[in-house]
């Protein structure tokens, strides 16, 4: 098992600026410990979105994903373009089911 910390948290943004930017580094340090896979990916809320873009770039080079794992993430159209009160709606609803799931209400 190999964690990757999330990039920006040391101050250097430079690789922030797109998801291309932030999974080339990403694979940099994955391949450096396991050059040769097979790869289990797990990734958490934004962290699916980029596990599930790693998962492509490593089966573009002919790398075997055993599993890929995407937990709370959102995978909802992000070309379309929502009005404030909907996606306040829609994040309230998103944050009911969990509160009852935890037994919070």
């Amino acid at each position: 098992m190999y964690g990757i910390q999330a990039l920006g948290l040391d101050g250097d943004l430079s690789h922030l600026s797109t998801m291309e930017s932030i999974v080339k580094r990403y694979l940099e340090e994955l391949l450096e410990q396991n050059p040769n896979g097979p790869y289990i990916l797990i990734g958490y809320s934004y962290g699916g979105i980029v596990v599930f873009e790693m998962a492509r770039q490593l089966m573009a080079m002919g790398k075997e994903i055993r599993m890929l794992g995407i937990m709370d993430t959102n995978v909802s159209d992000r070309a379309r373009v929502e009005e404030k009160p909907g996606r306040l709606t829609r994040f309230l609803g998103r944050q009911v089911k969990k509160a009852i799931f935890f037994g919070v209400i």
